[in-house]
């Protein structure tokens, strides 16, 4: 089964609320990992733009993700981590990109070939000259 990366860039209206809303987000970092299927959670905050903060989840499965993410739904009883901020909702309605990626980990051959490392993927190569 493929795993899924979720990646989500968030821009808030100043740098205040962007580091706010960071150092939020890392006081439940430690518990994410703990997921059922979470095999990364990384934060991260632009250099480039002091007012982006992007988020990066790896999940072994969509369903995994699913779950995690109804765990943050405002309101849900029994969520096992804080709903999402005002601030996080707000920047994702005026200024946020989300993408997900379904991902298949390949490994490099003697050839200097990527193949997949499923065996059943292996039609899958990149080759670079």
């Amino acid at each position: 089964m493929a795993q899924l990366r979720a990646l989500v860039s968030v821009c808030y209206p100043t740098e205040k609320e962007a580091l706010e809303e960071l150092e939020r987000l890392k006081e439940f970092m430690p518990r994410t990992p703990k997921h059922r299927g979470c095999i990364e959670w990384e934060l991260f905050h632009s250099t480039t733009d002091p007012r982006k903060v992007v988020l990066l989840e790896i999940f072994d499965s969509l369903d995994s993700y699913d779950e995690h993410h109804r765990s943050r739904v405002k309101g849900r009883k029994n969520a096992t981590l804080p709903p999402l901020s005002d601030h996080w909702l707000k920047g994702m309605r005026e200024g946020t990109s989300v993408e997900f990626y379904r991902r298949e980990l390949y490994k490099l051959t003697d050839e200097h070939v990527w193949v997949a490392a499923d065996e059943v993927k292996r039609s899958n190569a990149i080759r670079f000259a």
